[in-house]
């Protein structure tokens, strides 16, 4: 995602969105600069400040920038205050800069720009330190929409980080963008537009002082930038016989992308007859509760971004994997309920999963429950036909203290079981509404319970 710069203060914004509405009136006149002095060699964080001008309507506010041209061609850093004469310049790194001030009146009309003047940074007094930018995750050409991710070290001092990327190794404002109010030493995000891409970090303490820039990285963002190598294949890969669930494991690509893995599952291996195809996949494995039996082919292919405007850029498909999915009578492999312990009167759900798809005709499953009246369950469940998963509903009745309920399936002469805590009800909350009243009023009081 290409940002344009954020400036820090609302009330910023409105000061430097006066800059493009036309001027009614004559603006204020120029500050003149205080400090530092110029030509001075400063260490940074470093202190501004300026005289005060007036105005008929009133002035609301000051504008600054900072620029490492004296003509100001190019803008590294602007801000604005509420009226104050000073503030506080930091993020720079070491050279010489020019400065300059303008007044914006009551009107939002912006006054001249001061005449410029320069200081050298020369190191540090103070801020967090810079943090060490690291390349880009797994390599450095992209493509648009592409997630990159970066990581830096973290820097002593820091409550926040701040990241720029810009196509100009100079950073202008203009023309930047920047994620700010970051938490970790991490940021990942994609961008849209193509380009070569320049990257950089600072820390940023409690008191909003930013450290000097870190190291500049750099990396490109095009269409026909070169594609990862696809998944590799990890597991089942051997053509054994296996019962469900399968669970498909493969290695992450370099830049592995949110939802960015496709696995196909398919009944040749020439992948013409596909029984699953699963995209949009977070991690480097995938577990498939029901397929027919019979031997099965697999692969995954990787999205990293779009190759064109309207095609997205997909690697190759990994080399093929293959298992055997058990013809034998489907029997229970496991009971898992969606909630453990429940509540009296509320209702959880019980997943049934088989060793093999039911056949064309379904296969009706045997239940039974320890305790009916705790834990009632229907006589049997239907599994739909060439399905090996499926849940049924349970709605606990009313014990009085925690009873343990094993509920168990069969079929085929197999069975599995589960064990289901049953519990009373409790007091969840308790609370008033309104929460302070004066003496002689009423409230209202809500008690919830856990069940009912």
């Amino acid at each position: 995602m290409k940002l344009r710069p954020v400036v820090l203060l609302c009330f910023a914004f409105a000061l430097l969105l006066a800059a493009a509405l036309p001027a009614a009136a004559a603006g204020p006149a120029a500050p003149s600069l205080i400090s530092p002095a110029a030509g001075v060699n400063v260490p940074e964080p470093v202190a501004i400040s300026w005289s005060a001008v007036t105005d008929p309507s009133g002035i609301i506010g000051y504008n600054w920038q900072v620029s490492t041209s004296s003509t100001f061609g190019t803008v590294i850093l602007q801000n604005s205050t509420n009226g104050q004469t000073q503030d506080v310049v930091s993020g720079l790194a070491n050279g010489q800069y020019f400065w300059r001030v303008q007044a914006v009146n009551g009107q939002l009309v912006q006054g001249a720009w001061s005449a410029a003047s320069s200081f050298t940074i020369s190191g540090t007094s103070g801020g967090p330190a810079a943090p060490a930018l690291d390349q880009t995750k797994g390599y450095t050409t992209f493509h648009p929409r592409e997630v990159i991710t970066f990581t830096w070290s973290s820097a002593q001092g820091a409550v926040k980080y701040l990241l720029e990327f810009s196509t100009d190794p100079s950073f202008p404002v203009a023309t930047r963008g920047q994620f700010d109010n970051i938490p970790n030493p991490t940021m990942s995000f994609a961008i849209v537009d193509e380009g070569a891409y320049y990257a950089r970090v600072f820390a940023v303490d409690a008191n909003g002082v930013f450290s000097a820039p870190s190291n500049t990285i750099q990396f490109s963002v095009f269409y026909k930038n070169p594609l990862p190598a696809p998944p590799t294949v990890i597991s089942p890969v051997g053509g054994g016989t296996i019962a469900l669930p399968v669970t498909m494991t493969w290695n992450d690509v370099p830049n592995p992308q949110p939802s960015g893995y496709e696995i196909q599952i398919a009944k040749d291996s020439s992948f013409s007859n596909i029984e699953i195809d699963s995209p949009q996949l977070n991690e480097a494995t995938r577990t498939e509760l029901s397929l027919t039996a019979g031997t099965k082919y697999w692969r995954v292919r990787s999205a990293q971004g779009d190759s064109s405007p309207t095609t997205a850029a997909l690697t190759t498909w990994s080399k093929a994997g293959s298992f055997t999915i058990s013809s034998a009578p489907a029997s229970p492999v496991s009971l898992t309920p969606t909630s453990n312990p429940v509540y009296s009167g509320n209702t959880t759900a019980i997943a049934i999963q088989l060793s093999s798809a039911a056949g064309p005709s379904g296969a009706i499953i045997n239940l039974s429950s320890s305790d009916p009246s705790a834990a009632p369950v229907p006589a049997s469940v239907t599994m739909p036909a060439n399905t090996a998963w499926m849940q049924f509903p349970i709605n606990a009745g009313q014990v009085t203290g925690d009873t343990p309920v094993t509920i168990t399936a069969t079929l085929n002469s197999g069975n599995a079981s589960v064990q289901l805590n049953v519990l009373p009800p409790t007091l969840k909350s308790f609370q008033f509404d309104p929460t302070s009243i004066s003496g002689g009023a009423t409230t209202n009081a809500f008690a919830i319970l856990n069940g009912t």
